[in-house]
């Protein structure tokens, strides 16, 4: 028998969100909110789809084909806040791939901000990507991926990004966007709940 077990430190430096920050993030209203996002996108590549779901839930398919290098294809939101410094972010969503050899440059999560006053989005607050070239991709079943961001500045708005890389067909599920530095069950952000009776149900 296996255990998992975790550390006195561990437990000390947990810290547990749960509120869902992205809105529509079950794509029932097809991509509002949510804006394409990189080069040559449309709206044939990248959709709503409500043909292939996960958890009953609409999905976001992107089909990227034909690219030479780097297109980005997929989407982004920008979620207005009072992020201070020293927060942690997780952010999680579900994927599914037919054939991982055929995303050639693989998929990726990502998170910018933008600083009280600034013009632009900086980069780096988080990165994350599943390659068939690195194995980390995983085919014909329903996979997982997250990552984690300290700010390291104050920030008054946040760019999530949730993209193909170059080429192949990806749907995208349940994306969440938390407070904390471990990843939760997805849940809707309240803002999406409809009545207050769905509240407390």
């Amino acid at each position: 028998v296996s255990a998992t077990y975790t550390t006195k430190s561990d437990f000390n430096n947990l810290t547990i969100g749960g509120t869902n920050l992205l809105t529509n993030s079950d794509f029932s209203d097809g991509l509002k909110n949510w804006n394409l996002n990189g080069y040559s996108n449309n709206g044939d590549i990248t959709n709503a789809d409500a043909t292939f779901t996960s958890n009953n839930h609409n999905t976001l398919r992107v089909n990227s084909s034909g690219a030479t290098s780097c297109q980005y294809r997929g989407v982004y939101k920008r979620v207005i806040g009072d992020f201070k410094k020293g927060t942690p972010l997780t952010m999680s969503c579900l994927y599914y791939v037919e054939d991982s050899s055929t995303v050639d440059e693989g998929i990726a999560i990502e998170m910018k901000g933008r600083v009280k006053g600034g013009s632009t989005f900086q980069g780096g607050l988080m990165y994350s990507s599943r390659s068939s070239k690195s194995g980390t991709l995983v085919s014909k079943e329903w996979s997982k991926i997250t990552g984690l961001a300290i700010l390291k500045e104050d920030y008054e708005q946040l760019e999530i990004l949730i993209y193909v890389v170059q080429n192949g067909k990806v749907w995208f599920a349940e994306p969440k966007l938390e407070k904390g530095n471990k990843p939760t069950d997805w849940s809707p952000a309240p803002e999406d709940y409809s009545t207050t009776t769905q509240m407390n149900s």
